[in-house]
């Protein structure tokens, strides 16, 4: 009875309890982002004898009007799909206004090229940068 008792306990309070405890978020995950749900999205094909995984992301770059604020994130998801997440109800940065909208993406071969991207551009800390940047890019499309 008593080993039966501290294995209970164990079971209750041991590292596989707590990873069970850590997995917990489902959906919800950290605010409003799956835990790791966007992050494991590929695509397989297959060609000559082979199977391949395209894991494409994107950069993107948000601006709201009522705060007139710019948000610069990187996704492995489509930019449209990240923008309802960001237009959902959340505590987060963007959940403060909800008119935001698309004003620039660009498009990686992987998720942590388009993460370091995502970071030089967090780096400038000047929207007078972002600003140039979405004009030079509409300007050669």
């Amino acid at each position: 009875m008593l080993f039966l008792r501290s294995f209970q306990q164990k079971r209750r309070n041991g590292p596989v309890a707590q990873l069970n405890r850590a997995f917990d978020y489902g959906s919800k995950g950290y605010r409003f982002e799956s835990y790791r749900g966007h992050k494991q999205l590929t695509l397989p094909f297959t060609g000559q004898g082979f199977t391949f995984f395209i894991m494409q992301a994107f950069l993107y770059i948000l601006f709201s009007e009522s705060l007139n604020k710019f948000y610069v994130g990187s996704t492995s998801l489509t930019p449209q799909f990240r923008l309802l997440q960001h237009l959902s109800d959340h505590k987060g940065f963007t959940g403060k206004a909800k008119d935001w909208i698309i004003v620039y993406a660009e498009k990686f071969d992987s998720y942590p090229l388009a993460r370091k991207r995502e970071m030089i551009i967090k780096k400038w800390k000047s929207s007078l940068r972002i600003k140039e940047l979405i004009s030079n890019n509409s300007s050669t499309q």
